[in-house]
């Protein structure tokens, strides 16, 4: 028997010279879906996104909703509307619904817009300060800067080119992912970024040494407050005093402009306890 045309779901009947006899459940009739709109022609992975069409299953399960070969999540659903979400590796063409009664495609193309990705960086571990360089793709989508965190904690960006970034490891960074959040998603690193402790004395450089009087007290690795630098010379004389307040500086510049050639000792008071460095002026 073949189903007629314009047959509609409902009981059917039998007729003969014998008598009538009707089916004990309703049959489903199924037509081909049809896709008229979409309600948005552009979105990220996770967004929502409505379909309008005909003849689609009223039965959220019966409706396969395709993102190139990703099969996206039916929300909501009724013989005239889907409400999907954009599934992960979705792809960017056109949307495709398929119903018990055959295979419908979207006549407007729908784009993917990309989270990031990641691909590597280096190195993979260092101190508070360090320069990490990571690579990837789809970086600065719809014009937009990514955010990049070690374990929570946001970096700075110092450049951004294409799909590679440099950032420096930020204070507080602890052992943990490195985080991209960009407009279309985020990516973690595949591994750990491990965080190196380093003493106060090796996280506070100074720089040049030897110099003529005037140089400069890094604190780009210092993962703690400094709070007063002193200056003295090889008989114990305090020459020079700089009491460091307000947020963590990265470097602090001090000038002696009346000290002679000689040795010199610096003494810097940290949360951490004191650190002395020889300074040589020449």
């Amino acid at each position: 028997m073949r189903v007629p045309e314009n047959a509609a779901t409902g009981a059917f009947r039998i007729s003969t010279k014998g008598g009538e006899a009707v089916s004990g459940s309703a049959y489903t009739v199924w037509y081909a879906p049809g896709i008229t709109g979409i309600s948005k022609e552009t979105d990220i992975v996770g967004a929502s996104l409505t379909i309008t069409g005909e003849n689609f299953a009223t039965d959220k399960a019966r409706n396969k909703v395709l993102f190139g070969q990703a099969l996206a999540q039916v929300l909501e659903a009724n013989s005239q509307q889907l409400t999907v979400r954009v599934p992960e590796q979705a792809e960017s063409g056109f949307i495709k619904v398929e119903t018990p009664g055959g295979l419908a495609a979207s006549t407007t193309h729908f784009e993917v817009i990309p989270g990031p990705k990641f691909t590597a960086m280096q190195p993979a571990k260092g101190s508070v300060g360090t320069v990490v360089e990571i690579t990837g793709e789809h970086f600065g989508i719809m014009g937009q800067q990514d955010r990049i965190t070690f374990n929570a904690q946001e970096a700075l960006v110092l450049e951004a080119s294409g799909d590679r970034y440099k950032v420096r490891v930020p204070r507080g960074a602890s052992t943990g992912k490195v985080t991209i959040t960009g407009y279309g998603g985020s990516a973690n690193s595949s591994a750990d970024f491990v965080v190196e402790e380093l003493t106060p004395a090796e996280a506070i450089q100074v720089y040049p040494n030897p110099n003529s009087g005037q140089f400069t007290l890094s604190l780009r690795h210092a993962d703690f407050d400094v709070q007063l630098v002193e200056v003295y010379d090889a008989l114990g004389k305090r020459l020079h005093q700089t009491r460091v307040t307000g947020p963590r500086p990265e470097a602090v510049e001090i000038n002696l402009p009346t000290a002679k050639a000689g040795l010199y000792f610096l003494q810097i008071q940290t949360e951490r306890g004191l650190v002395t460095k020889k300074l040589t002026v020449l």
